[in-house]
């Protein structure tokens, strides 16, 4: 194989040289003004080559660098629907009122196919409930004393087979059986209200 200097050579008195120039350099070399041409078209063709490749490079870097702010532009208005984010979303649409088996076929449109079941998001809703009755318990205490009127209703309920609501509160789970005391905020409102009906 001719060394790539000889050929670049070859290409430089082929394409920039003076006249008899390339007769000049083939005799120092030894060879024909043939091989002197062909060494330049080799050389060119190399290059036209490589030139296409590097085209089709740039092409394709501005393609990914248009496709990157794409992806940059979606990813700054977009939000991770994961399991935890779904069952944020149905515990906020069930104190709203919305069924879970609503709540499943709006999370189907957002995320076709990687929506959470009826019953997981049932399961899920109720711990959320429990966890808040947890903590009504303690609010209970601090706020009953100091209400004198209001009126208020449980928001949170129990999910049907059909993921609707039974109207039985999610976040209070104790007994009845004691009566007019009541154990959370909204009995103790009923309790008060009932008591001023009848005083009047």
């Amino acid at each position: 194989m001719v060394a790539p200097r000889q050929r670049i050579a070859s290409a430089f008195f082929v394409i920039h040289g003076q006249y008899g120039d390339v007769s000049r350099y083939a005799q120092e070399r030894g060879v024909c003004r043939q091989w002197v041409y062909r060494e330049a078209g080799w050389l060119e063709r190399v290059l036209s080559e490589r030139q296409g490749e590097l085209d089709c490079l740039r092409t394709r870097v501005r393609e990914l660098e248009e496709r990157q702010k794409e992806l940059e532009r979606r990813l700054s208005v977009s939000v991770v629907v994961d399991a935890d984010k779904q069952a944020e979303f149905a515990s906020i649409a069930q104190a709203r009122g919305v069924s879970l088996r609503d709540c499943q076929e709006l999370l189907e449109v957002l995320i076709p196919g990687q929506a959470l079941s009826v019953a997981s998001l049932g399961r899920r809703t109720r711990a959320v409930g429990e966890k808040a009755g947890q903590l009504l318990e303690v609010l209970d205490e601090f706020a009953r004393p100091k209400v004198r009127e209001s009126a208020a209703d449980e928001i949170y309920v129990k999910p049907g087979l059909d993921g609707g609501g039974t109207g039985e509160p999610v976040l209070d789970h104790r007994s009845a059986e004691r009566g007019n005391e009541q154990q959370n905020l909204g009995g103790g409102i009923q309790a008060i209200c009932e008591a001023r009906t009848g005083d009047a």
